[in-house]
């Protein structure tokens, strides 16, 4: 699978591993109370995030998660790319703008964490893998 764009995400981790190496990816996120959204890839569908969100490639729906931080409660949550799909306002789509909002933040399944807490639960992930 070849993607048009070049960047893949924010972050890459290279887990040196003599029996499996692998390249972990972390896309960041910052809601802003006054921005109301968060948004996913560029305007009018571009970029690579609603790309990989629509085509699933294996790797990255396994080894990409998504770390976003709420402005007003100093909250992050961690996600998967299914997570993100599911909270996309309308899904997403090629030709429309990406983003979900800060219901995210209000969904009592979705185990929250303090911003300040974010690298070890970071680390935590790298090393259950």
């Amino acid at each position: 699978m070849v993607f048009r764009g070049k960047n893949v995400s924010d972050i890459v981790i290279f887990k040196q591993d003599s029996h499996a190496p692998l390249i972990l990816f972390i896309e960041v996120k910052y809601h802003k109370a006054k921005h109301g959204r968060i948004s996913i890839g560029g305007a009018g569908g571009a970029g690579y995030q609603p790309e990989y969100l629509q085509r699933k490639p294996d790797y990255l729906e396994r080894y990409l998660r998504w770390l976003v931080a709420d402005e007003e409660t100093q909250q992050c949550v961690w996600l998967t790319n299914e997570d993100v799909r599911k909270y996309a306002a309308n899904g997403i789509a090629t030709g429309k703008h990406n983003n979900f909002g800060n219901r995210l933040f209000k969904d009592s399944t979705i185990p929250r964490f303090a911003l300040a807490d974010s690298p070890q639960h970071v680390s935590d992930w790298i090393k259950s893998l």
